[in-house]
């Protein structure tokens, strides 16, 4: 697992476990329902104007809510169970919001934001980005989940990873 790192950004930083476990992408579409409600349908599209708002506006309090989803990760938590209580970890650590990636195993949590372009200079910030990284550790730790915590930030350059190992030697730049 990684270490907290800091960063450079205008906008929120991304922390994500990535589980050493792959996934089959054949087995977590298996898992999703042939044909989807008129509600559930409507509820993602709505979450997903307020995620494109809470980014626009740089409004990111209710990111959690906008994160909410009723199209897959209540049925590919079936295959992993360990990732809840790891998207919960980080929610209540601070993190604006966290999912279940894709077709998962990766749980992705969204911290820092606060509109300047140097992270660190805001303390609140850079603790709840901390605290959300170590919260997504400990999680995954007492669900005995083996993998790596990796940190991400926008940039002109796009998002950049930088990973560490558990004992916070770098895996890569």
């Amino acid at each position: 697992m990684g270490h907290a790192a800091r960063g450079h950004s205008e906008g929120p930083a991304v922390r994500s476990l990535i589980p050493d476990d792959e996934a089959s992408t054949e087995k977590a579409r298996e898992v999703l329902p042939q044909t989807y409600s008129y509600e559930d349908t409507v509820f993602n599209i709505a979450r997903s104007a307020m995620l494109t708002n809470c980014f626009a506006t740089a409004q990111f309090s209710p990111m959690r809510f906008a994160m909410a989803d009723k199209l897959h990760q209540q049925y590919r938590s079936q295959l992993f169970p360990y990732c809840e209580p790891i998207v919960q970890a980080a929610l209540r650590a601070g993190a604006h919001g966290a999912f279940l990636s894709g077709a998962g195993p990766t749980v992705v949590a969204i911290t820092g934001g606060v509109g300047i372009a140097d992270i660190g200079s805001d303390t609140m910030s850079q603790f709840l980005a901390e605290a959300v990284s170590l919260a997504i550790q400990e999680a995954a730790i007492a669900q005995g989940v083996v993998g790596t915590v990796h940190i991400a930030e926008p940039s002109m350059d796009g998002l950049q990873s930088v990973g560490y190992d558990i004992d916070g030697n770098q895996l890569w730049p």
